[in-house]
């Protein structure tokens, strides 16, 4: 578990395509605080995690992989907006990387975390549950799919809609 050391401030840039680059403070949240409900904004920084686990979305080597929340940079994702869609980067500066699909020819395309771009495989839609969390979707051939993991935690566009994903803002 993590020390109160490791949750200090940092400054990090964000972009808003529309009105270039801006700076915003950050502070990881602790774990015990992930809420989940926080509606995701541009210009605001989420952790974002699957269902009622304590696993979260984390870049790891160009990939968005599940793993379980430990306050990292890796496990905070920059929301940005473009023609009406949303983007989501890991590290936003120089070296951004964006939550996206290298394909979207199928419904089991894999997320990964490896465009230096924010274009149309890179670009969401998030939509809040009558319930607790949101379902994040996915523009595949002209249809939204929701963004899930398989059971062998591989994360793709899925056709079923159990997937869920809960946003805890970092603040």
């Amino acid at each position: 578990m993590a020390n109160d050391s490791d949750y200090t401030p940092s400054t990090t840039e964000y972009q808003d395509t529309e009105q270039g680059y801006h700076t915003a403070e950050l502070l990881v949240t602790k774990p015990n605080l992930l809420t989940g409900n926080d509606a995701p904004w541009p210009g605001n920084s989420y952790i974002i995690s699957y269902q009622n686990t304590s696993q979260v979305l984390t870049f790891v080597n160009n990939n968005a992989v599940l793993t379980e929340f430990e306050g990292k940079p890796t496990q905070r994702w920059s929301c940005h907006s473009k023609n009406g869609w949303f983007g989501f980067a890991n590290d936003p500066g120089e070296s951004t990387r964006w939550l996206g699909f290298t394909k979207l020819d199928d419904t089991d395309a894999p997320l990964r975390c490896a465009s230096f771009d924010l274009n149309g495989w890179e670009m969401f839609c998030v939509a809040k549950r009558p319930d607790d969390g949101f379902v994040i979707l996915a523009r595949i051939n002209d249809k939204l799919k929701p963004v899930g993991a398989f059971n062998n935690g591989t994360l793709s566009a899925q056709s079923n809609w159990d997937h869920w994903w809960s946003f805890t803002k970092a603040t």
